[in-house]
């Protein structure tokens, strides 16, 4: 049931990532918008003027892009720990699948009015997921070294 339940979440995942990669241009400012308007009328306690808004929209996309990659770097790890049983396949798998949907984010808005592939966002893309990984290849081997410890 555990590992039924890890896929759904990958998966689960996957699909938000999809479906904020493929907004068309309007769809995708509106969505980051909207949601920097709610973080800094939250932080400020009243309303942003338009410059502010439009400085902070473009600093919280690209931490936007490098969470959301991170997360799917952790889960991937936590998913495939089900799984597999060396770490090195499961950072392998995890890495690999990572950059495929880091490129195929960007990729895609090739085919979608008012958008376009940004490498350097791929970049961060692939940068989030490194870092994931790392973490998450960090907490692995610390759960195994306690483990081993408590023996």
């Amino acid at each position: 049931m555990k590992k039924l339940i890890s896929i759904i979440i990958l998966i689960g995942w996957i699909v938000l990532v999809l479906y904020l990669s493929y907004q068309n241009g309007q769809d995708t400012a509106n969505t980051s918008m909207a949601f920097t308007k709610d973080i800094l009328n939250f932080l400020m306690r009243g309303e942003p003027d338009w410059e502010t808004l439009v400085l902070w929209d473009g600093r919280f996309r690209l931490a936007a892009h490098f969470g959301l990659f991170f997360c799917y770097g952790m889960i991937s790890m936590a998913v495939l720990s089900a799984w597999a049983d060396t770490t090195l396949m499961i950072t392998g798998l995890s890495l690999c699948s990572g950059v495929a949907l880091a490129v195929l984010s960007e990729v895609g808005k090739l085919f979608i009015a008012g958008r376009h592939c940004d490498f350097g966002e791929m970049g961060l893309n692939v940068i989030g997921i490194f870092a994931g990984i790392f973490l998450g290849v960090l907490c692995r081997q610390i759960f195994y070294r306690q483990k081993r410890e408590a023996v």
